[in-house]
């Protein structure tokens, strides 16, 4: 699971410098300058969402994340400095691994859900609610006593509840986060329980 670092705090970014090719002012957010063409370094302080232009929140339009990273990546993708400087190709590396892994970072839902909790909650208590881990120990229990029977048709219908918990959660969690209308320490113990529901579905699946 990807976790935001300390430089991909909300509101922790620093201002572009001049390009070090021309020294033309860049402008906002740039990729690369508009006067010469030479890659910008890529910016510090940028997380994932805003490495590839999109708004910080879970619900993104279908396909956005691909998307973004296709077209950043056509923009300054390290085949289009081959015969540049070794900066120009240093940096234009740089931003395809930063882009590549920005993408990673989000581009699954609960990849997204957890990656958005470590920008505004990494500090809060990872417990799970009592209730959900009696559950979630049950359900594990119940699991390796199939184990020794011939029972896929149950295998398939706990496979099929706890799918369908875990997306259920996965909305509202998300939903929660982009309206934040609760601490995002509160919802620490719904993302712990996701985490072991989808232990449970892999474990079920296999």
């Amino acid at each position: 699971m990807a976790r935001a670092s300390a430089s991909d705090r909300l509101g922790e970014h620093t201002p572009d410098p001049p390009c070090w090719r021309c020294g033309a002012q860049p402008a906002a957010e740039s990729l690369a300058c508009a006067a010469c063409g030479a890659p910008a370094p890529p910016r510090p302080g940028l997380n994932a969402f805003e490495r590839l232009g999109l708004p910080v929140a879970f619900a993104q339009p279908a396909g956005a994340i691909r998307d973004a990273r296709r077209a950043r990546l056509l923009a300054i993708h390290p085949d289009r400095y081959v015969k540049s400087e070794e900066t120009a190709r240093a940096y234009s590396l740089a931003h395809a691994v930063a882009i590549n892994d920005a993408a990673r970072a989000i581009e699954q839902p609960y990849e997204r859900v957890s990656y958005l909790m470590s920008l505004r909650a990494a500090d809060a208590p990872r417990s799970m609610d009592p209730d959900d881990w009696q559950a979630v120990h049950e359900l594990k229990l119940t699991l390796r006593e199939l184990d020794h029977t011939d029972a896929h048709v149950e295998r398939s219908r706990i496979a099929r509840g706890v799918a369908e918990q875990y997306e259920r959660g996965l909305v509202e969690v998300g939903a929660a986060l982009d309206a934040g209308d609760v601490p995002p320490g509160d919802l620490m113990p719904k993302v712990t329980l996701l985490r072991a529901l989808r232990s449970v579905l892999e474990a079920v699946q296999a």
